[in-house]
């Protein structure tokens, strides 16, 4: 899903506080608000957000702006579209506009695309919250480390592992969780495009003793 792309897209450059305009500037000095196809794959590897080819050929058809200009991308559009995670565009001419946090709006966004739609979510919200609360005192009680368990699975230490390595680390550290308890902390942590765990977010959320080192 192309929406579960931008999202991926605001929570990089809110979590680097990357602005991308200032990498289409350079190839849009006239400032015209396109730029070509290749340009847009070159923005986008510049700022280390990288894409495969048929994720990047569905983003530029969504902003595709060949009737302007020659292979043409509407780079404008784009970028407003992905900076609302900073703040509301031109909130100078709304000033009475709520401006969501950029976290939350990331957050938000990814939970509403990535929560199981057979449940209710009122219900799951209060459940995973429920969840986590159990698991700070387990974690706590035991002076348990569970993030080298995590990185055993994760040498590059992107923050995140696979939905198998999940449940295996839930077993090995005993985490008492059963299936649906796993399910809903997965779908809560799931990143929206490559469907990994997050599991930084985790330990931040759960506030360890220890996940920092």
């Amino acid at each position: 899903d192309i929406d579960d792309v931008e999202d991926s897209i605001r929570e990089t450059v809110y979590s680097k506080r990357i602005r991308l305009v200032e990498f289409f500037n350079q190839f849009d000095r006239l400032r015209s608000g396109i730029v070509t196809k290749s340009q847009m794959r070159q923005v986008l590897d510049s700022a280390g957000i990288r894409l495969s080819d048929s994720v990047f050929d569905a983003l530029v058809q969504r902003y595709d702006a060949s009737a302007r200009a020659p292979n043409g991308v509407d780079w404008a559009s784009f970028n407003r579209s992905i900076e609302k995670v900073f703040t509301e565009h031109e909130l100078e001419k709304n000033p009475t506009a709520v401006v969501v946090p950029g976290t939350e709006l990331v957050s938000r966004r990814v939970l509403d695309r990535t929560a199981p739609k057979s449940l209710n979510r009122q219900s799951d919200d209060a459940e995973v919250a429920s969840i986590l609360e159990n698991l700070r005192s387990r974690v706590s009680a035991h002076n348990m480390l569970i993030k080298p368990t995590f990185q055993d699975f994760d040498p590059l230490r992107h923050g995140t592992v696979s939905k198998s390595q999940w449940g295996q680390v839930c077993s090995m550290l005993q985490l008492n969780l059963n299936e649906r308890q796993r399910e809903l902390l997965y779908q809560r942590y799931r990143h929206p495009t490559s469907s990994d765990f997050i599991y930084s977010k985790f330990l931040e959320d759960v506030d360890l003793a220890g996940t920092a080192s």
